[in-house]
């Protein structure tokens, strides 16, 4: 049951969601960083694969849009002890973990400096991986702007300037 009135119509909810099915899924910072929410995926090479991508459309549940919405790097990023670049998320139920390797080598095959990322909180709002060993920048940096996630993390929240 619905309490107290409706300031909107049901047409202007859906306008609002079709809205979000067109939001970009990355972007691409001075030809050097690549902006996404979650990370890689074992499907997507090269940024022309990400532009390939029919983004009208609810996310699916899993391939390679889901992949760049809600795909992890893995815990033991940069220390991993096997070399597999993608395993299955299964904390999440959805998409992958990623390597290391997996994020330097599309780092290298794309001619990028890092992967910026949001999605998981972090205590001091942020993280930087281990740096890559070709350009000695981190490979993959996560940015958390939400302080306090939840009201239970009790993180920080934080925000990256790139000055050019």
């Amino acid at each position: 049951m619905l309490l107290g009135k409706i300031k909107y119509s049901e047409r202007v909810y859906d306008v609002c969601m079709d809205s979000f099915d067109a939001l970009p899924l990355a972007a691409l910072m001075n030809q050097q960083f690549l902006c996404v929410h979650g990370g890689l995926s074992p499907e997507i090479h090269t940024l022309e694969d990400i532009r390939r991508l029919d983004r009208f459309k609810e996310p699916p549940a899993f391939g390679p849009m889901c992949d760049l919405l809600w795909s992890d790097p893995l815990e033991d990023f940069g220390n991993e002890r096997n070399a597999e670049q993608f395993s299955h998320n299964s904390v999440r139920g959805c998409s992958y973990f990623y390597s290391y390797a997996a994020c330097c080598d599309f780092l290298q095959h794309n001619n990028l400096l890092s992967i910026i990322r949001a999605h998981e909180a972090q205590d001091a709002g942020y993280r930087m991986y281990r740096k890559s060993q070709a350009t000695g920048f981190p490979s993959l940096i996560t940015i958390f702007s939400a302080p306090n996630y939840l009201d239970v993390y009790n993180n920080k929240g934080t925000l990256l300037i790139v000055t050019l």
